[in-house]
């Protein structure tokens, strides 16, 4: 009987290891798809702000 009980721990501690990993996963990549899409964002608004200012010297 102790050694199920020992058993049960062990899975659960190794069931909370694999979650906290899933979950530290998830935000890494959370935070990559915001930088990227915040880098993208930036290089888009840079390039409206380039073609209008062309637009506006023009003749």
């Amino acid at each position: 009987m102790r050694l199920l009980k020992e058993e049960r721990a062990q899975s659960s501690v190794e069931l909370l290891l694999i979650l906290g990993g899933i979950t530290l996963t998830a935000a890494i990549i959370g935070l990559y798809l915001k930088s990227i899409a915040t880098t993208g964002q930036q290089e888009a608004k840079e390039e409206l702000e380039r073609t209008v200012t062309g637009f506006e010297s023009t003749p």
